[in-house]
């Protein structure tokens, strides 16, 4: 099957030049009416085109690393910083009877719920027939004595066409970014913010750094710091983030049902 070209992206740092090219999707299914004898390259090219699309599976996750606040890329390598356009985001619950250390590897919740409603089915212990009605989703239940013992996380989708051939990454923010990425009944969070001054806030340029907390403490964890940057002002542009985000959508929408094990801990304080 023949591989899209990677599109050149804008450097994380230089958020004015971000979004020039996007890597959206073409079809190759125009007319040959006429054109008896192509190029051998050409027909080969038309013949690839038409098989089968390959689906991926996955999207690259963009990990917390709690201990030193850096960010865990796909790759491999260390950031103190991620960027992109946040195209989409949601949230989901997790309980954990005996939470993992930041820093160590992630095991399943004893109860997690994908779209804030209803336990999942494929919870190791249900702790309630539904999550508003479920008593460690009260306030004054968690480890610290003020927090939820069933914590709410913030998946959190960047469009960035640095992040390689699926120009997506995904980055997991534990409990403790809650009000700084949606706030409160009397002050907006940062999504909030954005799309008051933009609109919305999926053409924000946003950076995320990471603040360590609780050091010299039992347990250091981190919160997300993000820093507002332009928004994409040109309106092909939009039209192509649009684009990228409505075709992934399907496998974003994915994640979410997803159980929240195999990779490192993102837990952070409750």
């Amino acid at each position: 099957m023949a591989k899209d070209k990677k599109q050149p992206g804008p450097e994380p740092t230089a958020p004015q030049d971000a979004g020039t090219q996007l890597p959206v999707p073409v079809e190759t299914t125009m007319p040959l009416t006429g054109q008896r004898h192509l190029p051998a390259a050409a027909a080969a090219f038309l013949a690839e085109a038409k098989g089968e699309r390959q689906v991926e599976h996955k999207l690259p996750l963009i990990q917390i690393q709690h201990r030193t606040g850096e960010f865990l890329l796909p790759s491999g390598e260390l950031a103190r910083e991620v960027s992109g356009y946040p195209v989409y985001y949601f949230q989901t619950r997790r309980y954990y009877k005996k939470p993992p250390k930041p820093g160590e590897k992630g095991s399943p919740p004893d109860c997690w719920s994908g779209d804030m409603v209803l336990p999942s089915p494929s919870s190791l212990e249900i702790q309630h027939e539904d999550c508003a009605g479920c008593p460690l989703n009260q306030f004054g239940t968690g480890r610290d004595g003020r927090s939820k013992a069933c914590g709410t996380y913030t998946s959190i989708f960047l469009l960035n066409p640095r992040f390689g051939e699926i120009p997506l990454g995904v980055i997991v923010a534990p409990p403790s970014s809650l009000r700084t990425l949606l706030g409160t009944r009397f002050q907006p969070g940062y999504f909030g913010q954005a799309a008051a001054r933009h609109g919305v806030y999926e053409i924000v340029w946003t950076k995320f750094r990471l603040r360590v907390q609780g050091e010299g403490e039992s347990v250091t964890y981190c919160t997300l710091d993000p820093v507002m940057g332009p928004a994409c002002e040109d309106v092909e542009r939009v039209k192509r983030i649009a684009g990228v985000r409505n075709q992934f959508l399907a496998l974003m929408d994915e994640f979410r049902s997803r159980i929240p094990e195999g990779y490192e801990n993102t837990t952070g304080e409750s």
